[in-house]
């Protein structure tokens, strides 16, 4: 019965999770997942030790990831349940932890907090990314590890016993070969200790028995770093991970707790820019700062007469920071919607728990109000998300299915879709004419001829399902592409293509709304595909 009884909050949490997420069931299998089920073809498990050649010592992931993707290859519910899953999972554990951290601190009522954060976690639009992109695995299992380990030490500075604190490290080395997230998790163990009234009396041994550890196994992993891979640490390498421009990752503090807290990247397009553009303000940036470090340093000084709201309030913010540090030095993308919220995943789980706790303090009705008011808008933004990739899915998946030119000896797609609302589709950064290939291969599991050139010409940002471009060739045999709505622009490798660009096969010319296109020599047979809504049509030449 008590398990039961403990088990109840996850279930209820998974039913709330898969209610919202079901559109996307079958959603994700974009971009990086592609790249991914790339390096695992002609792979075996043994290359689960270098990564498969990725620059990062992350084999504790790998291993998942394979071992999951022999198990299931791409069959769409097996991974939408795992993700979903580990969504509400982290949900769970952040109810728990809630828990804990208000009872040690003389709260009578938890629940008044706890539930209300963990439904604007679960709830939050800026979730949908790493719930449904296929690559982000890795968010949420630092997720599940961050917040895992520091239940368990939470339970371990009510009773050590050896066990916990066992797990507890052996967590922390796992989950550093997961993600490099984990960097921060010693900072985050050393803020609990200090925070915990029960840790008074034998703080010296949880410093002793906890934390040198800790720091110890973080600086051992940072050394296998900088031995196998020449950089501290791997992913993107020192020189942008260990970058610390501190307007910057200010800023994009502020940016990403007004994003997560107000839906401001959801504003009209002038709104969010000038929200977002504040923090580019010097004298802004050093008075926001001036404010909430005088609340923090106050909070700090008074923190042994504050309520347990406002405590949990306090630590809350702190943790949003801690967890932000890896992240905040990234750029802060705020254009579109969906790309890269997956690194405000953590982050937000404290910021909202901060902001619950920080609510409650205010009278019950009120609270009630604004609380519920919160819930509602991150239901609504959520729900609008999922049917983006939703829509973006069946773009994405009838566009491979329609593909019936695979004796062509070239096809030059002229408006292949990079995004539908900022949801990814297909991408390649790298321009090299691998995205739509990668896609039928692993995912529509049509692999083209070896021996037939694509060319993804031209890409572009779709706002609606029926999107898509006329073509025409004029009468000096330039290919004129157009789009038939306003609203999208022209991309290549990723982002805006600007005037055009050239290789040593075509030229393209961009005027804004249309481009020209003009190839040196089209080999008998090749075709021009334009896109509309899910499905190609041959231009006629």
């Amino acid at each position: 019965m008590n398990t039961l009884r403990a088990a109840s909050p996850f279930l209820i949490f998974w039913v709330l999770t898969q209610a919202f997420y079901w559109p996307t069931w079958d959603a994700g299998f974009v971009v990086d997942f592609t790249g991914l089920l790339y390096r695992f073809d002609g792979s075996t498990a043994a290359d689960i030790w270098n990564c498969f050649g990725f620059p990062a010592l992350q084999q504790a992931l790998n291993a998942i990831l394979y071992g999951f993707y022999q198990a299931f290859g791409i069959t769409p519910i097996a991974w939408y349940l795992l993700f979903t899953s580990l969504h509400a999972l982290n949900g769970w554990l952040l109810y728990r932890f809630s828990q804990s951290f208000l009872r040690l601190h003389g709260h009578s009522s938890p629940d008044w907090i706890s539930v209300p954060a963990v439904l604007l976690f679960l709830l939050s639009p800026y979730q949908s990314e790493p719930v449904t992109y296929r690559a982000c695995l890795s968010f949420l299992l630092s997720g599940t590890i961050t917040i895992g380990s520091l239940n368990l030490a939470m339970s371990w500075l009510q009773a050590p016993r050896n066990g916990r604190l066992a797990a507890l490290l052996l967590l922390l080395a796992v989950g550093l070969f997961t993600f490099e997230l984990q960097l921060v998790l010693p900072v985050l163990l050393t803020l609990l200790l200090l925070f915990s009234p029960q840790a008074r009396a034998y703080r010296g041994r949880a410093f002793r028995q906890m934390l040198l550890p800790s720091y110890a196994i973080v600086l051992a992993y940072l050394g296998l770093n900088r031995l196998l891979l020449g950089s501290w640490v791997g992913h993107y390498g020192s020189e942008v991970h260990l970058r610390f421009p501190a307007g910057e990752m200010v800023g994009n503090a502020f940016r990403y707790a007004l994003k997560t807290l107000f839906w401001v990247r959801d504003y009209p397009h002038e709104w969010k820019t000038a929200v977002f553009g504040w923090f580019n303000q010097n004298g802004l940036l050093l008075g926001a700062t001036a404010v909430v470090a005088g609340l923090l340093i106050a909070g700090l000084l008074r923190y042994q007469r504050l309520p347990a709201g406002t405590r949990a309030a306090v630590f809350g913010t702190l943790a949003y920071g801690i967890t932000l540090l890896p992240v905040a030095n990234l750029y802060f993308t705020y254009l579109l919607h969906v790309q890269n919220d997956r690194y405000g995943y953590l982050p937000s789980a404290f910021l909202l728990w901060g902001a619950a706790a920080l609510l409650s303090r205010l009278p019950r009705p009120v609270y009630l109000g604004l609380i519920g008011m919160l819930i509602a808008g991150n239901a609504f933004f959520l729900f609008r998300t999922n049917q983006y990739w939703q829509a973006s899915t069946d773009v994405y998946r009838g566009l491979m299915q329609d593909y019936r030119w695979e004796t062509a000896p070239a096809a030059y797609l002229l408006n292949l879709p990079d995004n539908y609302q900022g949801v990814w589709m297909f991408r390649d950064a790298a321009g090299s004419n691998m995205a739509f290939r990668h896609a039928m291969r692993y995912v529509a599991q049509k692999p083209l001829p070896d021996n037939q050139q694509i060319y993804e010409v031209a890409s572009y940002n779709m706002t609606s399902p029926g999107d898509g471009a006329d073509a025409k060739i004029d009468s000096s045999g330039q290919v004129r592409v157009e789009f038939q709505q306003w609203g999208n622009w022209w991309w290549h490798k990723g982002i805006g293509m600007g005037p055009g660009y050239e290789t040593d096969r075509y030229r393209v010319d961009s005027k804004g709304h249309h481009y020209f296109l003009q190839i040196d020599s089209l080999a008998p047979g090749s075709v021009l595909l334009r896109q509309q809504g899910e499905q190609w049509h041959a231009v006629p030449y």
